[in-house]
């Protein structure tokens, strides 16, 4: 989970520096216990209403769904933009729980 998180992260800003033209970019991580929830947000121009998600945005989606969880993408144009993951807990935890297969098998 925490590779994904990164990459979230990773992805969000980056659009954020090439195409917001934000002055403020702002970065939360925070974990309930049952869900963790990861938001990028930034004061920029956002996206044109014309404008479809890149293959970026279209990427994280394909990972936060693998795992179960649900992306938000909340555009305000003029305004900025953030990306909104929610992921289960749950989805570590049952990682570092799922037995090791045998070598061979």
């Amino acid at each position: 989970m925490g590779t994904t998180i990164c990459r979230i992260v990773q992805e969000s800003l980056s659009n954020a520096v090439r195409h917001a033209g934000a002055e403020l970019i702002t970065v939360s991580i925070d974990c309930d216990g049952e869900e963790v929830r990861v938001e990028v947000a930034d004061d920029g121009r956002g996206m044109r209403e014309t404008s479809r998600p890149g293959y970026g945005l279209l990427g994280i989606g394909e990972r936060v769904r693998a795992m179960g969880g649900r992306l938000t993408l909340s555009n305000k144009p003029g305004k900025g933009f953030a990306v909104v993951v929610v992921i289960p807990s749950a989805v570590e935890r049952n990682a570092a729980s799922a037995p090791a297969q045998a070598a061979g098998s």
